[in-house]
């Protein structure tokens, strides 16, 4: 009867817990905890500098291709449309205009893809997101957003100067306690590594 009794209270504890609203509250707490410390830990990873290396190299690759497009018609507008000609033995040349309508072309090519989902073809290939920092600072739950226009025109005219002097810019991010480099800092922008089901929102802006 005494073992009877004991599990008839257990029974009874076990139903008055189930139905107590304090602790579903801790029940709904210690999900919402897990979801923080998933976020934290495996979406919000910043990404490695040699991955990040990685993912610039596939890109250069496949910006040679797009350069090598974009010098043939600039050659040809300048000669054809413009009817330049060349004297002999000199080399053809793109001039000032041509330069800068290719770091426009490149400067396009890395915003269309930023905007677009936040991944190049090289980062794809190597699981690297680029995010809006300021989504990620107020709320680790916060949705993560893709940059905006501005923060990747930003990073278009940084990036460049964080090469120069031997990549500075980039060993930056060995130093850096959230892993970024200087031009994620100036642009206020975050590169992590996702998994790979996980896509962001195009940006609106």
């Amino acid at each position: 009867m005494a073992r009877k009794h004991s599990s008839h209270t257990t029974t009874d504890k076990t139903s008055q817990n189930s139905n107590n609203p304090h602790n579903n509250d801790i029940h709904i707490k210690d999900i919402h905890n897990n979801i923080h410390n998933y976020i934290h830990n495996t979406v919000l990873k910043p990404a490695e500098l040699w991955r990040r290396l990685a993912a610039l190299v596939y890109d250069w690759l496949v910006l040679g291709a797009v350069s090598i497009g974009y010098g043939a018609f600039a050659l040809w507008v300048k000669t054809q449309v413009f009817h330049y000609e060349l004297q002999p033995g000199e080399k053809a040349d793109l001039g000032l205009p041509g330069f800068i309508g290719w770091v426009v072309v490149v400067s396009a090519f890395y915003s269309f893809f930023w905007i677009r989902g936040g991944q190049t073809l090289g980062m794809r290939a190597w699981r690297l997101q680029l995010i809006n920092h300021v989504s990620q600072s107020t709320t680790q739950t916060a949705p993560l957003k893709a940059p905006s226009v501005v923060q990747c025109l930003a990073r278009c005219l940084i990036a460049p100067f964080s090469l120069c002097l031997l990549g500075i810019g980039y060993w930056w991010s060995l130093t850096n306690p959230s892993g970024r480099s200087l031009h994620d800092i100036a642009s206020r922008t975050q590169v992590i590594v996702l998994p790979k089901s996980m896509v962001l929102p195009k940006s609106k802006k």
